[in-house]
């Protein structure tokens, strides 16, 4: 509560760096992919989206922090 999208996203990387993140909007004023890039976000998607080009997110996020998938 009280906290924008991007303050949740700085207080999650505070606590988990490292932690990967992909974050999907349908609009945003004030994130876009230059600003996602920035605050570390692994992957910064457009809604709508298709169920294959998340998928590939996931596994490019993955792939690059070395996080296993369960």
């Amino acid at each position: 509560p009280d906290m924008t999208g991007q303050e949740l996203i700085e207080r999650i990387i505070q606590d988990n760096p490292g932690l990967p993140i992909i974050l999907c909007t349908g609009y945003s004023n004030r994130i876009d992919s230059d600003v996602a890039a920035s605050l570390g976000i692994g992957a910064f998607l457009l809604k709508p989206l298709e169920t294959r080009q998340l998928l590939q997110s996931v596994r490019n996020v993955l792939n690059r922090t070395g996080k296993p998938v369960q």
